[in-house]
């Protein structure tokens, strides 16, 4: 059977998306600090064996010494993580291109940066602001030249004994980094940094919802 769903051509694996920060700590809060002193063992990502590139819509999968992470992002501001989900060495399903074209994959290792064996020292939420203006608004002439910003949910990183590495939201499909990224549009949220439940006053969890930054220019 064909299927043109990339992640349902994945035996057992169906993403859980959260789409604000505050829901991801809240379900994944306890998992990922437990993390912490595990090893990364491997990276895999899902290779498009016809066209021989990376499939960047199909969730990364982490393994370290005790589990497995599945990591998905998808639109602007979604983000999923499930655990031991997926069997690496089970096929997945070819996708039917509907012009008669059938694409293959297969898992491969990422082999990009010396992560193996690195231990995890802290896991933290990452955050992108999103910035937009008003160019024309028909029915509410007096919201042109508005500007709205917000923090979206963006991925996920892990502090290592040997650097960092991070898989976040390349605007609808997976992207990997082994560096920090340093810029005012990108914030890091420590979880370890939270209690059960509750944003620690150093850091505001907020309801990601699109709110304007200044009136009309």
């Amino acid at each position: 059977m064909m299927v043109n769903s990339m992640w349902l051509g994945i035996k057992n694996y169906q993403p859980d998306f959260c789409e604000l920060t505050n829901q991801l700590i809240e379900k994944h809060r306890k998992k990922l600090l437990i993390l912490k002193g595990d090893q990364i063992k491997k990276v895999f990502i899902l290779w498009n064996n016809t066209e021989d590139e990376w499939c960047k819509v199909a969730p990364i999968v982490l393994t370290t010494k005790t589990t497995q992470i599945e990591l998905c992002a998808n639109k602007i501001n979604e983000y999923s993580i499930t655990y031991d989900t997926i069997v690496l060495s089970e096929e997945i399903e070819p996708s039917d291109m509907g012009d008669g074209e059938i694409w293959h994959y297969e898992w491969r290792l990422y082999t990009q940066g010396d992560y193996t064996n690195s231990k995890i020292i802290d896991a933290e939420i990452i955050e992108l602001l999103f910035k937009t203006t008003t160019i024309h608004d028909k029915d509410n002439p007096e919201n042109n030249g508005n500007e709205y910003e917000d923090w979206l949910l963006h991925g996920v990183g892990f502090e290592l004994d040997s650097g960092y590495i991070c898989f976040y939201n390349e605007f609808d499909s997976n992207g990997i980094e082994l560096f920090k990224e340093k810029r005012e549009e990108i914030r890091y949220i420590t979880l370890n940094l939270f209690e059960e439940g509750k944003a620690s006053a150093n850091n505001h969890i907020h309801a990601s919802g699109i709110r304007p930054r200044s009136g009309r220019r």
